[in-house]
């Protein structure tokens, strides 16, 4: 979808940000991006534009507006996010090309070192504290993500509405294998009665990559696109395995990793229940299944057959992380129910990690 952004596109884009002041520069930045980014600089500092091409049919004001109002709600945990800049007729988002586009500040900082304890415990305490924080706030605005479980694939007639498509003949090929993976999953959310346990608004990627650390503390947090009410389990599994934790990537789990990460969310204040310690990994299953069924549906309502992905290694990817979850339920259920009672057993705190 890059080169349908030539550079008077962006250039008339970023001419409805007068505040930039002049003259500034651009680059279009190359990475494992889900969106198309550019780097800008002007007089008024260090910015990102950030084109939103993968779903353009939910990137909306409405959207953006929601996303802003959680993270001005934010603001006390004095963390650097990148809070969307309005534009010269006060919207969240401006055309550039055939896309909208939102601007933002840059968020410094140095990666999170997925192998350091302190950093592990610092993001365990950050997660804790943003989803205090945003266990009763009511957003402005609306989000289209809907509740966990709302994309997997459940019914073979989505099958009869995919469009011709190489993405869509991806699907075709596993789609029974699909079908019975996201029944099983649907069934164990509801005998697992995860309706009850508490929401919050979770970041939904809450993963190394998205996380800028100063001295020790997280300083800031990244790409706020799937915010949406939901379990904090979610929030959790994703981080649990975004930081190279536990899941297939590390081979199981690293117990240092994982003991830290958990002491820092436990000392925030709003620890872990048992029933949240046995959801954690079927959250992460389901994620995994949705982000493949997202496309499934998302195919079936729009038509579109231009996916700015290649499905197959897509499809691959999400089944052999659900695979992992679900084979590894019960031990990672041990694992969190072992660590959140023995820190409920010990004196709870509420400060900040001490500096790594």
């Amino acid at each position: 979808m890059a080169n349908e952004l030539d550079t008077e596109s962006v250039n008339t884009c970023l001419s409805a940000y007068p505040d930039l002041g002049g003259p500034y520069r651009f680059a279009a930045l190359e990475g494992p991006f889900h969106n198309q980014l550019y780097q800008v600089r002007a007089p008024a500092g260090e910015f990102y534009l950030k084109v939103l091409t993968p779903h353009p049919v939910y990137a909306t004001e409405e959207r953006y507006e929601y996303l802003a109002s959680v993270m001005e709600h934010l603001a006390p945990l004095a963390v650097e996010l990148p809070l969307p800049i309005r534009n010269d007729r006060r919207r969240l988002l401006t055309a550039c090309g055939s896309f909208r586009a939102e601007l933002s500040r840059a968020i410094g900082g140095a990666p999170f070192e997925e192998g350091s304890p302190g950093h592990q415990e610092a993001a365990g305490w950050t997660l804790g504290r943003f989803h205090q924080a945003t266990r009763d706030l009511a957003p402005r605005g609306s989000s289209w993500v809907g509740p966990l479980g709302t994309y997997l694939l459940r019914d073979s007639s989505l099958l009869a509405v995919l469009p011709e498509s190489r993405e869509a003949d991806a699907l075709r090929e596993h789609f029974d294998e699909l079908l019975d993976r996201c029944r099983r999953a649907a069934e164990d959310l509801c005998a697992l009665g995860a309706a009850a346990l508490p929401r919050v608004i979770v970041h939904s990627e809450f993963t190394a990559k998205h996380l800028r650390m100063t001295a020790g503390k997280v300083s800031g947090i990244l790409d706020f696109e799937y915010t949406c009410r939901e379990t904090r389990c979610l929030d959790v599994a994703q981080a649990l395995r975004g930081l190279s934790c536990l899941g297939p990537e590390v081979g199981g789990y690293v117990q240092e990793r994982v003991q830290a990460f958990i002491h820092g969310y436990q000392r925030a204040g709003w620890p872990l229940s048992p029933a949240e310690c046995r959801a954690v990994s079927l959250a992460g299953e389901i994620w995994d299944l949705e982000c493949i069924g997202f496309w499934a549906h998302y195919m079936a309502q729009t038509a579109d057959t231009h996916l700015d992905l290649d499905m197959v290694d897509h499809t691959r990817t999400h089944c052999g992380r659900a695979d992992w979850w679900r084979g590894h339920r019960e031990e990672c259920a041990a694992l969190l129910l072992t660590l959140t009672s023995r820190e409920g057993a010990g004196r709870q705190a509420t400060g900040p990690p001490a500096d790594s």
